[in-house]
């Protein structure tokens, strides 16, 4: 698990990525449990959601309904990824679509760190 600090008016914002849990994943098989991705990416929003919740608690509360929505968007997050782990597209070769999955979990959620940090 990759982890990254980002510090903004003395708030040291954690997150997480799971490239490298992947990458250790696929040298022992060729491809990812579907529960350890699923696991995974319930603990990342899980973690970008208590930093949004620790952000709203102890920064101004002038972002109220940005916060609404950024939480709101991260529970969305996680379910639509979720789901895609569950149905994958057919046709699709499954390391090309989970790779893609990744790619595209990992940059959703590093746009709503920058959403976090803007807030603070």
């Amino acid at each position: 698990m990759k982890l990254f600090f980002i510090k903004k008016h003395d708030i040291i914002f954690f997150f997480y990525t799971f490239d490298q849990q992947t990458q250790q994943l696929q040298k022992k098989r060729n491809m990812a449990n579907k529960r350890d991705l699923k696991q995974t990416i319930n603990y990342v929003c899980g973690e970008l959601f208590a930093e949004t919740i620790a952000t709203s608690l102890y920064g101004t509360n002038e972002h109220k309904e940005g916060i609404e929505a950024l939480l709101s968007s991260i529970i969305l997050l996680r379910n639509d990824f979720v789901m895609r782990i569950s149905h994958p597209e057919p046709g699709m070769p499954q390391k090309e679509y989970y790779s893609r999955l990744i790619k595209d979990f990992n940059d959703r959620a590093s746009e709503i760190v920058d959403q976090i940090t803007s807030l603070a």
